[in-house]
């Protein structure tokens, strides 16, 4: 007899606790504030250009994005055109905590993107207002006056105060601008407002290098991170 006794207590036992990890399972919080997306495509327009700006918030009551935009719903799309980099803010609310957010875009000017931004450095042309070229120099390796090598060093910096991840092409050219030679490059977490310690080196070698002229350096996307 105790031991039936024994034996169905535990049994009860073990029901009461499976139905109280189901009961703790079905009664997780699902109002949690959750800002599960907030950016803008593209990052980079024109001015005169549009973008979408698109959110999706789960768990406030109230959502709100500056830069004249105002409250919204949890979720949607906004067509923006700034005339200038812009950077807006997604503020979620609801009765316990508040989050925010931050998105990015780059607004050039196509009439002046369409010449150099800096030309200091002698037949190196830069097309970016995202980076800085701070120093840049080319070594030319020539044989009886013939080019057969070339080298150039570049240092950036970052002009945005916002941790960024670059990618960036550099264009070997002859004199009517044609590419004889180009490479892609990343610069992954540059801090904001950051100079780099090391150059970035780039080397030419290759067939029709004795056409060299000049470099352009041209800007390819960019990442803010967070």
């Amino acid at each position: 007899m105790n031991k039936k006794l024994i034996v169905f207590g535990t049994a009860v036992l073990l029901l009461v606790v499976g139905l109280s990890g189901c009961t703790n399972v079905d009664n997780q919080d699902t109002t949690q504030l959750l800002i599960l997306l907030f950016n803008v495509e593209p990052n980079m327009i024109n001015k005169g250009e549009t973008a979408n700006l698109s959110w999706n918030v789960t768990g406030a009551t109230t959502v709100s994005i500056d830069n004249n935009i105002g409250d919204v719903s949890l979720s949607g799309t906004r067509i923006i055109s700034p005339i200038q980099n812009t950077t807006y803010v997604l503020t979620a609310s609801n009765s316990n905590t508040s989050k925010t957010a931050t998105t990015l875009i780059i607004v050039l000017d196509k009439s002046e993107s369409e010449e150099p931004v800096d030309k200091t450095f002698e037949n190196i042309f830069f097309y970016t207002d995202i980076l800085e070229l701070v120093n840049g120099s080319l070594d030319i390796t020539e044989d009886k006056e013939i080019i057969t090598r070339v080298e150039v060093t570049l240092y950036f910096k970052n002009l945005l105060d916002e941790v960024i991840h670059v990618e960036y092409v550099v264009e070997f050219c002859d004199k009517n601008d044609n590419v004889l030679y180009d490479k892609s490059y990343e610069i992954k977490n540059l801090p904001a407002e950051y100079t780099e310690m090391s150059p970035d080196i780039f080397l030419y070698h290759e067939e029709n290098v004795a056409d060299f002229n000049h470099v352009n350096v041209r800007f390819l996307s960019y990442e803010v991170i967070e």
